[in-house]
């Protein structure tokens, strides 16, 4: 058991979930009280006392669920709520690995931190949870996961469900698991296993960890709850509780989608102003390997590893109190494979009024046709939900630079023989052409090539450099006109669009790295998506509002969506002795960027802007 005290911070390059590396904590700044989590049966519920001081690691993902391939199991002990009663923090612990760190030092190792120093905390029953945790300790027997396969079901595909459970102990003998399934809050069924005689799966640190499982048929009661609990020697030692969720769809009659009328975004009839966040949930097991980043925790949250609905409800309650209506995620075909988490995402924020955005991965015309993008919307039935606002298709992509880069890894150069049979048939042969520019067609060795990056960034005009735009328009309209046609064929309900990265739109923004002209797009997309990052240079309205016009000049009487813009005031570190000095100055250049830019898409009537 430990207690954190950052004032000397702990060396980041020793990592152990729960406890280690340091950025993973935050301070706790708007706490107004404190009570124990109630799905855990660890720590008694207690008045305790709210301490003056407190840090909270950021919640990993929940032992719910069966077969999700979870590392690591987080427990909330005690958590810290605003005066709003919205969730701030945890101010106590537990971690239980089942498979963590790559060298296995840490498989099967269980940590468990109180979050403060402060002795009025120990002092009115704070102490007597910490004996409480160390009797857990003592146990040894705990879950690692529990409950179903899956947190929401569709209706018209399930006639089953899977569950079971994983326990870690050291020996197995006189622990049971008994798996109560319950509807509206009546039991109806229930069944009890064994573990001396389960299924070992693996032995880590010289740690059993064995399985169970179960096939329930909703013939018999379709369960709303499934509650687990492991028993040693007949006495309860750990409960987990998870919901389920079924769903189907509202007919078409009662849907209303959004759509587009006068530039505008409107639904049922009425305008629609989006003020929007791009949502990456803040989960502890992002950045699990010491040397770098798990994706499975980061932009692919809701996978089944990383999934958590409890702690991505309550990050979203903060969204919606903070005043923001939508939020904007991406979503990857491997996840949606797993099954319904973006669906269960997706209806959960529909519950608390969010309308989403969705990138939808497989689709950006660069290095996919959008066979994933189809195949994702299918298998969410993602064109039966109409608090979706529209899919974003090609995430920050350009033309590039001719040798490539982040947002063409092929470069312009992947275009030279299209461009080639561009200028033959437009002019009928490459001669022709050369005398109406009157000048030669670039070369790369002996074939030939468009434009260098220094020739589309040269401010002498070029009859050449004119008609490779031309050409990049029409690849544009040809390439995403096929791609949207694709989508649409799937889903004709939804809007379609890509973020074009940071303020573009314009063909002589950053010229040499070719950005798609929103005249390009015109034919194709909904409406146009810029971003906007102007840090360390000075906000200048005039560059955005001419973003703005230039997109409403090329797609008259479609809305502007700002898909990104913000500014950090990330410090490298929650708990060095100047980070509250830094962090106040970057917190006030925050507020004065955002609020200059949300003043600049008000007042060039921008319809939607979602902060990153």
């Amino acid at each position: 058991v430990c207690f954190l005290n950052y004032e000397k911070p702990v060396e980041d390059e020793y990592v152990l979930e729960g406890f280690s590396p340091q950025w993973k904590y935050y301070p706790i700044t708007n706490g107004a009280s404190c009570s124990t989590y109630e799905d855990q049966s660890f720590v008694a519920e207690r008045k305790y006392t709210l301490p003056n001081d407190a840090v909270s690691l950021s919640a990993g993902t929940q032992g719910t669920g069966f077969a999700m391939s979870k590392k690591t199991r987080f427990v909330p002990l005690i958590e810290i709520y605003d005066t709003k009663k919205l969730y701030s923090g945890s101010l106590a612990w537990m971690n239980i690995n089942s498979a963590y760190s790559a060298d296995r030092s840490s498989n099967g190792s269980i940590t468990a931190c109180f979050g403060t120093n402060d002795p009025a905390f120990y002092n009115a029953n704070g102490l007597a949870a910490v004996l409480d945790v160390m009797r857990t300790l003592l146990n040894d027997s705990l879950f690692t996961e529990a409950g179903t396969t899956q947190y929401m079901y569709v209706d018209s595909e399930t006639q089953t469900l899977d569950m079971g459970a994983y326990v870690r102990a050291v020996k197995m003998s006189g622990i049971t698991v008994d798996i109560d399934l319950a509807s509206n809050g009546k039991r109806i069924a229930a069944v009890s296993f064994d573990m001396d005689s389960a299924l070992t799966i693996k032995q880590p640190a010289k740690v059993l960890l064995n399985m169970v499982s179960v096939n329930y048929q909703l013939a018999a009661g379709k369960p709303d709850t499934v509650m687990i609990t492991l028993k040693k020697n007949g006495q309860p030692v750990d409960r987990i509780v998870q919901e389920m969720v079924y769903w189907s769809p509202k007919p078409l009659s009662e849907r209303r989608y959004v759509t587009i009328a006068n530039g505008e975004y409107m639904r049922n009839g009425k305008p629609l102003r989006i003020y929007g966040v791009n949502f990456l949930p803040n989960v502890s097991g992002y950045g699990f390997d010491a040397k770098g980043d798990d994706g499975l925790y980061h932009e692919q949250w809701w996978g089944s590893a990383s999934y958590d609905p409890d702690k991505v409800y309550k990050q979203l309650q903060r969204v919606k109190e903070l005043g923001f209506n939508a939020v904007a995620i991406n979503c990857y075909l491997e996840e949606a494979e797993q099954g319904k988490n973006l669906l269960h995402f997706v209806d959960m924020c529909n519950s608390l009024g969010l309308y989403v955005d969705i990138f939808l991965y497989g689709a950006d015309g660069v290095t996919t046709s959008g066979d994933q993008a189809v195949k994702i919307i299918e298998l969410q039935h993602l064109n039966e939900l109409d608090n979706i606002v529209a899919y974003d298709i090609a995430w920050e992509r350009t033309l590039g630079s001719y040798e490539g880069g982040y947002s063409n890894s092929k470069g312009r150069k992947a275009l030279n023989e299209q461009w080639l049979n561009w200028v033959i048939k437009n002019y009928g042969s490459v001669s022709k052409a050369e005398q109406v520019w009157g000048e030669s067609m670039p070369k790369s060795g002996e074939e030939y090539a468009g434009p260098t990056d220094a020739m589309l960034s040269g401010s002498n005009s070029s009859a050449l450099v004119a008609a490779f735009r031309r050409f990049a328009d029409e690849y544009l309209e040809n390439t995403y006109g096929s791609i949207t046609s694709y989508i649409k064929s799937a889903d004709p309900y939804h809007l379609i669009s890509s973020r074009a990265g940071a303020p573009s739109g314009t063909a002589m923004y950053s010229p040499g790295n070719m950005v798609f002209d929103a005249q390009g797009l015109a034919g194709v997309y909904d409406f146009y998506s810029p971003e906007f990052y102007d840090e360390g240079s000075g906000y200048d309205k005039r560059d955005f509002a001419f973003v703005n016009l230039y997109a409403q000049f090329a797609m008259p009487d479609s809305p502007v969506v700002w898909k990104e813009f913000g500014e950090s005031v990330w410090q490298g570190s929650n708990f060095l002795s100047d980070t509250h000095v830094k962090r106040a100055a970057a917190l006030a250049s925050q507020v004065t960027t955002a609020k200059a830019i949300l003043d600049s898409a008000i007042s060039t009537h921008s319809t939607a802007v979602y902060w990153w």
